[in-house]
């Protein structure tokens, strides 16, 4: 245990926001340090947006996920 770096507990919508990066875009997606990139979060909500409204309830993680994230840039 010694060395590793404790977990921050994530939101339900950041662990979806997460999932769906992982499986469309892949590692390319997270820094170094697990960090979301804001440039793929907005490449998946653009993506989002194009496609029905059954995936309402991801986009609405999506959106939150980089709310969060651009709050804590400034």
């Amino acid at each position: 245990m010694k060395g590793r770096k404790a977990k921050k507990k994530l939101s339900k919508d950041e662990e979806i926001a997460r999932k769906y990066l992982r499986r469309i875009y892949g590692k390319k997606a997270f820094t170094e340090d697990g960090s979301i990139r804001l440039q793929y979060l907005e490449k998946a909500i653009d993506r989002l947006m194009d496609e029905n409204k059954k995936r309402q309830k991801l986009l609405d993680a999506l959106i939150l996920a980089r709310f969060s994230l651009r709050k804590h840039k400034k």
